[in-house]
């Protein structure tokens, strides 16, 4: 696990800012696009020239805020797009989806960065752990229904360039401590809407773990189905960053918590070059995670058996979940 000492080091060593990207004239989709890493990312790519810009966001207020922000900050004069995205609700993804087809004619980028860390155990309105629908069902069910439309722009591609979708994740999917696994009769998705069973801590590693389950699915079904119009999909960790994330705990646990990780954190605008530059990478990243400007090494536990089986496992389930919900061309994805 992360000690405090690498999170002042890495505080004062911040990822480089990416050089040699342009986004000119592409069509990029940033979730969570109007506050912290969302929005630090989604003025990286306006500067960087894309357009149209697509902000998925939770209400038109937010969105209209975040592109006045966007174009006071960058001077941006392409197209910036507002879609209402609702990741505690599988049928607001599946309209939002609907709504991108319909108002977007192709899409290069898909920086998925949305997501929460509720302090305790709540229930989505789909009747699962908040969290673990958001962060880990939810994103899955959105990576699929955005595929068929990145392999469009892979296929149409007049460059030769490669359509990406990159999924903001954490260190915690690959450090997990081993006693932390369901117990053998559980499933991983289990342990967590185990509501009696419920830890903080213990909660937000395993959802990661859960969530880096479902990238690498979605990274399989991809490559699987698809020897050509390949699209680049991977994951990154920003690192500590200063952002919104506590905004569901007490008042003074967020003070408390701002005031303790001045220190020891990133700007979001610092963690946004990982973001970025992850969305720029060429097709050696497929499958990795990013972070620091470099690839992570998997964990001692995604390199055991019992990892292993855990991912097959969760996989299934997550598809088992979603499944209601995808297009028919999405289950070939």
């Amino acid at each position: 696990m992360t000690t405090l000492k690498d999170l002042w080091r890495e505080a004062r060593n911040p990822p480089a800012e990416p050089t040699g990207l342009s986004f000119q004239d592409k069509a990029v989709l940033v979730t969570g696009a109007n506050s912290g890493l969302g929005y630090a990312s989604a003025v990286k790519y306006a500067a960087l020239g894309a357009s149209p810009l697509i902000l998925a966001v939770r209400s038109q207020v937010k969105g209209d805020e975040a592109r006045t922000s966007i174009i006071r900050e960058t001077g941006h004069t392409g197209q910036i797009v507002i879609l209402i995205l609702e990741l505690s609700s599988f049928t607001s993804i599946t309209t939002f989806a609907d709504q991108l087809d319909e108002q977007v004619g192709k899409l290069d980028v898909a920086l998925l960065c949305a997501g929460i860390a509720m302090p305790d155990y709540r229930t989505s309105t789909d009747n699962y752990e908040l969290t673990t629908q958001v962060n880990v069902l939810s994103n899955t069910l959105l990576a699929l229904r955005l595929l068929p439309k990145l392999r469009a722009a892979a296929a149409s591609s007049g460059d030769g360039s490669l359509p990406h979708l990159c999924f903001l994740n954490s260190l915690a999917s690959h450090v997990v401590n081993p006693e932390w696994l369901p117990p053998a009769g559980q499933t991983l998705i289990g342990a967590l809407n185990d509501r009696p069973k419920f830890d903080l801590t213990r909660h937000y590693y395993l959802a990661k773990l859960a969530a880096w389950f479902g990238i690498l699915g979605v990274v399989k079904r991809s490559e699987a189905y698809h020897d050509t119009h390949k699209v680049v999909i991977n994951a990154c960790c920003p690192g500590m960053c200063r952002t919104n994330m506590q905004r569901d705990l007490p008042w003074f646990q967020r003070i408390s918590q701002k005031i303790m990780l001045l220190p020891l954190s990133r700007s979001a605008e610092e963690g946004s070059r990982s973001l970025v530059g992850a969305t720029g990478l060429g097709p050696e990243s497929i499958g990795k995670f990013w972070r620091n400007d470099d690839y992570l090494e998997p964990g001692e536990v995604l390199e055991s058996e019992r990892g292993k089986e855990l991912e097959r496992e969760t996989w299934d389930e997550i598809l088992a979940i979603i499944q209601p919900h995808l297009k028919s061309e999405d289950s070939q994805a």
